[in-house]
């Protein structure tokens, strides 16, 4: 952040590291510029959202993705730890930067977005785009298909072996 002085940073959560991060911040001289939120409200976090012009996400234990594709939804390139779930959502240099499980490898997938205006934008379409194709309505759509399917599969005989019993 020091390199990057126009950066702020909010941490929307909480947990047990919470005050030793807000000292760790303070002695590195960009307390002032990192705002820990704590818990919000579900209703309240497409405020930070809109707010915000990318999304780090460094949770190893998201299991499905839907926080990152919400960050997608409001047009936010995604610069996250490469973990299940997050990995299953955000295609690295498509939609988004995955990342090791390092905070120097998070740090630099984020100065990089920085640094490059056309990698930004481009990861910010993707991400759109992605968004889009998880939207209720395509999601619904290709469920009633494998339903159509998995319906047809039976009358004309046709089973997985998980089905034979």
């Amino acid at each position: 952040m020091k390199q990057h002085a126009q950066v702020r940073l909010a941490l929307i959560g909480d947990g047990p590291d919470r005050k030793e991060l807000e000292e760790l911040a303070n002695r590195l001289g960009i307390g002032a510029r990192v705002e820990f939120v704590g818990l919000v409200p579900y209703e309240d976090v497409p405020r930070y959202l809109k707010a915000a012009d990318i999304f780090s996400f460094a949770s190893t234990t998201e299991t499905q993705g839907l926080v990152t594709l919400e960050a997608m939804a409001d047009d936010l390139p995604v610069v996250a730890v490469e973990a299940t779930g997050t990995s299953d959502i955000v295609a690295h240099e498509v939609d988004g930067l995955l990342t090791t499980n390092h905070s120097q490898a998070l740090a630099a997938g984020i100065a990089r977005l920085l640094q490059d205006p056309a990698l930004e934008g481009r990861l910010r379409e993707g991400a759109m785009a992605k968004a889009q194709a998880y939207e209720i309505g395509n999601v619904t759509g290709q469920l009633i298909d494998i339903y159509h399917q998995a319906v047809a599969d039976k009358k004309a005989g046709r089973y997985v072996a998980a089905d034979r019993r």
